[in-house]
């Protein structure tokens, strides 16, 4: 059976992807090590955006 992935892990995966590609461009830009910390503002963005989807999602009490 396949297993159904929450918004929140989908937003990570996402937000990894994103932030690390950008860090690729920015690195490239201008040689500064200080760009690879967009992999993890990536990565927070998208653990935030996933958490508020899947509990948006959630039925209320």
């Amino acid at each position: 059976m396949k297993r159904k992935y929450t918004n929140t892990e989908l937003w990570l995966l996402w937000g990894i992807s994103f932030g690390m590609g950008s860090s690729v461009v920015v690195f490239a830009l201008t040689s500064s090590t200080g760009s690879w910390a967009l992999t993890g503002l990536g990565a927070m963005l998208g653990l935030i955006i996933g958490t508020f989807k899947d509990r948006s999602k959630s039925p209320r009490p």
